[in-house]
């Protein structure tokens, strides 16, 4: 499943470096990413981390709020980054989660 606003974050990555006259593999490099990484995320098929986004805006020349600014996750797309994050098959109560 494609999520609305995390494609929406990788075309405005993916506009900025073409806007700066850079390649996928000279912005990877420069954000110490795998250029693959940083295509799936360009097509908003990757979930990026904060970390990776402050990473990215600093090489881009732009702030964290440029990337995100106006992005809404409807309540329907939280719940599928939820499920996305924990990979296929997994719930909060499978075996292995911390118990009390």
């Amino acid at each position: 499943m494609q999520i609305g606003a995390i494609r929406e974050v990788g075309e405005r990555i993916r506009r900025r470096r073409t806007d700066r006259g850079l390649s996928q593999a000279e912005l990877a490099d420069l954000a110490d990413l795998d250029r693959l990484y940083l295509s799936r995320l360009e097509r908003g098929l990757q979930n990026p981390s904060l970390l990776v986004l402050f990473r990215l805006g600093l090489e881009l020349g732009i702030g964290l709020s440029e990337l995100v600014d106006g992005v809404v996750l409807d309540a329907e797309e939280i719940r599928a980054v939820k499920r996305l994050s924990r990979g296929p098959g997994s719930r909060a109560t499978d075996a292995g989660a911390a118990e009390d």
